[in-house]
């Protein structure tokens, strides 16, 4: 559903001067999308243009988003920078979610500062758009996040807290995992970092 308004884009990126829409799109998916966004993206585009050729490559969002401006890929479903992404490309928004602090489920506490004393913080990795915007929150809001452990698996995260192990702020795209791995979820209110999801083009193709 998070792909329909950005679907229409993506006959654009056909080949030009010809009546049927066919050729090939190159599209990059964050991992954490792929679940959610390939099947259903996949099928409609199949129904719709059977000769249009889909081929996904999975990676991070500012390598993708690297690939769009390069032309090595068409078009990205990615996380956009938090200031906004490059002018040289375009972005259409699709989806924006809100960051969740995840806890372990015996943890009765639920001011965030007081969870953060008490417990590591698991990083997720700051290389990533989603790690940033964590690490930034927990410096300007919190000031008191302790913890060496920096993890680029959301799933493995989301086992070490449910272990006990740590707090985390991440970007969780399907809880599904949480019923094997159970946390509870606590909410960061006012000022909670969000992650804006985008299918980011070239502005050359949209002309």
């Amino acid at each position: 559903a998070a792909m329909r308004d950005g679907m229409q884009h993506l006959q654009s990126l056909r080949r030009r001067g010809i009546v049927a829409i066919e050729g090939v799109v190159r599209l990059g998916i964050i991992e954490s999308m792929m679940p959610m966004l390939l099947p259903g993206t996949l099928s409609e585009l199949r129904a719709r243009y059977p000769r249009l050729e889909l081929r996904p490559t999975r990676g991070r969002s500012i390598g993708l988003t690297d690939a769009v401006k390069s032309g090595e890929l068409d078009a990205a479903v990615v996380a956009e920078p938090e200031g906004g992404g490059s002018v040289r490309l375009n972005w259409r928004p699709l989806v924006r979610s809100e960051m969740r602090l995840i806890v372990p489920p015996e943890a009765a506490e639920n001011s965030v500062p007081a969870l953060f004393k008490q417990y590591e913080w698991i990083r997720y990795d700051r290389q990533t758009i989603s790690g940033m915007l964590a690490a930034r929150y927990v410096t300007r809001q919190v000031r008191t996040g302790r913890g060496a452990l920096e993890l680029d698996s959301v799933p493995a995260i989301v086992a070490m807290v449910s272990a006990g192990l740590g707090i985390a702020l991440v970007h969780l795209v399907d809880a599904g995992f949480c019923q094997s791995y159970p946390v509870r979820f606590v909410r960061l209110g006012r000022g909670a970092p969000a992650v804006q999801m985008s299918l980011v083009t070239r502005k050359a193709d949209a002309d």
